[in-house]
């Protein structure tokens, strides 16, 4: 007997630097896992890299498509991904907002990387305000998102104990430290 051969699952990853860059990586060695292609981040409608090209040159070597897109909402890539049929979208610091058409395009959704203890930490400078606020616990969230920043359906979160001796860059070092097996492990979560 021949046994069907399972489908791998198609993605698009979204962001920008060195965590989007390591996970991008370990989600090209799962062969589950297609990366249909890879939209770094771009610096304010200024068509350069935000994170000085490091996602988008990551992609290169691995022979990912790189598209350099300005409007991550736009029709065009929203029926590009339709087109592809992917299952699921990760987001890993890119920063605009999305709008329903663009998480109702895929499978799943679109899952986003948060470096912060969520609901309760939310935005952009989450992690300044956990240690600003004299927190002891810090974490990082993967969520499937819905239209508003940092809400919807919470998928994995690793919390860490931190000290008042730790600096900030400590505390970054901590949440970094094996990130892309995190969400790796987080989109196997909602592919399955």
């Amino acid at each position: 007997f021949f046994m069907k051969k399972k489908k791998s699952s198609k993605i698009v990853l979204l962001g920008l630097g060195k965590n989007a860059s390591k996970t991008l990586q370990k989600i090209n060695n799962d062969k589950n896992i297609e990366i249909v292609f890879c939209i770094p981040r771009l610096a304010d409608k200024k068509k350069i890299w935000f994170d000085k090209g490091m996602l988008a040159s990551c992609a290169n070597k691995l022979g990912i498509k790189v598209l350099k897109i300005e409007n991550i909402n736009d029709k065009k890539i929203i029926d590009l991904i339709k087109k592809m049929e992917v299952d699921l979208i990760v987001n890993i610091g890119h920063a605009q907002l999305f709008k329903s058409s663009l998480i109702n395009s895929t499978n799943f959704g679109v899952l986003n990387y948060h470096p912060g203890l969520l609901p309760g930490a939310r935005g952009s400078g989450a992690v300044v305000g956990e240690l600003i606020n004299g927190q002891n616990v810090v974490g990082r969230t993967c969520h499937l998102v819905n239209e508003k920043f940092d809400l919807g359906t919470i998928i994995n979160q690793e919390k860490f104990n931190i000290s008042d001796k730790d600096s900030m860059t400590d505390v970054f070092k901590i949440l970094e430290k094996k990130v892309d097996a995190f969400i790796l492990k987080s989109i196997k979560k909602v592919l399955l």
